[in-house]
């Protein structure tokens, strides 16, 4: 490409603007690229804490329904509103997905 430019027949000052179009395309690209880049890895960062918050606190009333079964504790006689309006699909995609992050997180 370099080669066909040289034997172009253009003026030295139009290779230069060439030239200066490029760099600028490449610094503007550049300057664009890296933040996107930081982004990106700030999200997924996001994305894994909330799942392992998630995570976490639903290991956490297993344990404890556990133990309570143990101890003979019936539990509450009433639930929880949210529990009734969330359907059983989400729970299980939810459960599903708490479970591939506890295996992840495992190896």
């Amino acid at each position: 490409m370099l080669r066909r430019l040289r034997e172009m027949h253009i003026s030295l000052a139009a290779k230069c603007q060439i030239l200066f179009g490029a760099a600028v395309v490449l610094i503007i690209s550049a300057a664009l690229f890296v933040p996107w880049q930081r982004m990106e890895q700030l999200t997924e960062q996001l994305n894994e804490k909330a799942a392992a918050a998630v995570a976490r606190n639903i290991v956490a009333e297993h344990v404890q329904q556990q133990q309570a079964r143990k101890l003979g504790y019936a539990g509450p006689t009433t639930r929880f509103a949210t529990s009734t309006t969330r359907p059983n699909r989400y729970r299980s995609a939810m459960r599903r997905l708490i479970l591939k992050l506890l295996v992840h997180m495992g190896s």
